[in-house]
């Protein structure tokens, strides 16, 4: 017997259920409901109901040599993740770039908070379902506006001063602009030795990453905007 008053039940049901493609998904069950039972009451019939959540999971990380995997360099932590859908809610990826919550079942727009990168990532929208607990979020870099000129540095000291002449094998010179310079920009990713291995850490071009672009042919002048990264750069004259 139960004295009359107000009661509150909650129930949390964690266990795993299979999934019809993807093995086992681990599903929790829960239910969170406030009744009363008025005094005098001498038989009081509940129904409890229960509502399922699913544990979405994933990772964050920046795909930087594209390769479509969340290599363990790439993974990002600290990085705020906000879902926007049947429930809405923010959650932190921890020092190895995951995250992991208990949803309710259905669409989720998903946006991060991380310096350097967009807002939405490349797939904003996500499902949830039995099915579909596994989401790893691939971050966008905003892109850098690098600029300059193509000169021919006569000083070798990285400064344009076309007024100021130097003598070099007999003859005075100056720094001089070369326009319709190519420029490849290729970008590079450090490369770890493996464990045990007697090697230093190297760059590495990353495939298929080079970037070409030409100088103005009078004034020298250039513009690209790139992702954050290492780069090579190889500049050079077709005449």
């Amino acid at each position: 017997m139960m004295p009359g008053m107000n009661y509150s039940i909650y129930i949390n049901d964690t266990r795993s259920q299979p999934a019809v493609t993807h093995g086992i998904k681990t599903v929790r069950y829960i239910s969170d409901i406030k009744f009363n039972i008025p005094l005098g009451t001498h038989e009081l019939e509940l129904d409890i109901p229960l509502v399922k959540y699913f544990n979405l999971s994933g990772r964050v990380y920046y795909d930087e040599n594209e390769n479509n995997i969340a290599d363990s360099y790439e993974l990002d932590k600290n990085v705020t993740i906000f879902f926007k859908g049947p429930m809405e809610f923010s959650i932190i990826s921890n020092s190895s770039g995951g995250y992991h919550k208990f949803v309710l079942e259905g669409k989720y727009s998903v946006e991060i908070d991380n310096e350097g990168f967009l807002s939405v990532p490349k797939v904003a929208n996500y499902s949830v379902s039995l099915e579909n607990t596994t989401f790893d979020i691939i971050e966008v870099p905003i892109k850098v506006k690098v600029y300059g000129i193509t000169f021919y540095d006569v000083k070798n000291d990285l400064d344009y001063n076309p007024d100021e002449e130097i003598e070099k094998a007999g003859e005075k010179v100056r720094d001089k602009i070369i326009g319709g310079a190519i420029i490849e920009f290729t970008k590079k990713i450090l490369v770890e030795p493996e464990p045990g291995v007697p090697a230093t850490p190297h760059f590495e071009d990353v495939e298929k990453s080079t970037i070409k672009i030409i100088s103005n042919a009078i004034t020298g002048e250039y513009l690209v905007n790139l992702d954050p990264g290492e780069y090579g750069i190889y500049v050079y004259n077709k005449y």
